[in-house]
């Protein structure tokens, strides 16, 4: 069986180390905390940020294999000027609700990094069988410079070993 993944996002005062987590197929980023609506609907003001995105990556399909050298970044799609997605690995989301604080961050590699920066629960930071990444936090962040309008769609993506 082939190993598969799948994202999970956490909003509201659910725990991503307690509660069960939504199933999304896209982030989508707004003025609000939810998983599944229309950014039209709620859009970032000029010089704001998104409401914090929290997320995890499930995998599925590993058997008695284990996963390891996780690596995120965003593959492609462009920012508009003064537009920046950051990601912070080490924000912990606990119960506390998104908002539009800034999420400590930095910018999200644009290019497959070198080392590994999406954390696994396993010593050694690897996953053995099925289960979820670490909890990681995502925001758009935008300035004054910011043309208003849509924000261009970007594709993030996870690249692992099998071992």
């Amino acid at each position: 069986m082939a190993v598969a993944i799948s994202w999970y996002e956490w909003n509201g005062a659910n725990d991503p180390d307690v509660d069960a987590g939504q199933v999304i197929t896209a982030i989508v980023v707004g003025s609000i905390d939810g998983y599944d609506f229309n950014p039209a609907d709620y859009k970032i003001q000029v010089g704001d940020n998104s409401y914090s995105k929290h997320i995890k990556v499930r995998f599925t399909g590993v058997g008695t294999n284990t996963i390891g050298n996780t690596k995120l970044h965003k593959s492609s799609g462009d920012y508009k000027t003064g537009e920046a997605l950051e990601y912070n690995k080490d924000f912990v989301k606990g119960s506390t609700p998104p908002s539009e604080g800034d999420i400590g961050g930095s910018a999200i590699p644009t290019s497959l990094p070198g080392a590994q920066n999406l954390d696994l629960p396993d010593s050694g930071n690897v996953l053995e069988g099925d289960g979820y990444s670490e909890q990681f936090a995502l925001q758009t962040q935008t300035s004054a410079g910011t043309e208003p309008g849509p924000l261009n769609t970007k594709t993030i993506t996870v690249t692992y070993d099998v071992y």
